[in-house]
């Protein structure tokens, strides 16, 4: 079954995956982009204030606009309409796709994340365009390095010095390149 790209929104079991909207980002700040746990091995520094996650969140819908990535906000099921647990961001290369994700502290260990990677992974390759999904991960991030294994993408190897993470240092850190490609 084709799926048009992107999608826009669609289900699994437990989510609801769709465009973030600018009336997320209280909770999008409260739970995600301001806390340090979650953002601890993202690329930009855990927010501050309220103002930088809509900033955050326009961004991310003006590089949908340009195809150039797409980010979406991950709901359970019967959740209040705003109440995003996490989301997902696939940023495109060419043929490539590199993914990006988080997940508020509350829902941790319940393999919902699995679940939404797992159903954005089924879309993209089924674009005639998309060969190679790619996540780098910090050597430190056990638990991203455990869900990627879990999903089957291929830990490809080290990379040195290869990613800032600036809520743990402002120097370049080592990270785990995964891989997952259509074959």
């Amino acid at each position: 079954m084709s799926h048009s790209w992107p999608p826009g929104e669609f289900s699994t079991s437990r989510l609801l995956l769709r465009k973030p909207h600018p009336a997320d980002a209280e909770v999008q700040f409260s739970r995600l982009s301001g806390d340090a746990a979650v953002t601890r091995y993202l690329g930009w520094l855990c927010h501050a204030s309220i103002t930088q996650t809509r900033q955050q969140i326009s961004h991310d819908l003006l590089r949908a606009d340009r195809g150039a990535a797409w980010t979406w906000a991950l709901l359970q099921q019967g959740s209040a309409a705003h109440d995003v647990a996490g989301f997902l961001q696939l940023t495109r290369h060419d043929h490539v796709l590199r993914l990006g994700y988080a997940l508020r502290q509350s829902c941790w260990g319940q393999g919902l994340m699995a679940e939404a990677i797992a159903a954005v992974c089924e879309r993209v390759f089924e674009q005639a365009w998309a060969w190679r999904l790619e996540a780098q991960c910090d050597v430190d991030n056990h638990a991203s390095r455990r869900l990627l294994e879990k999903l089957g993408w291929c830990c490809e190897g080290r990379l040195r010095r290869g990613l800032v993470h600036p809520n743990v240092s402002s120097e370049p850190r080592d990270v785990w390149l995964y891989a997952l490609t259509r074959d």
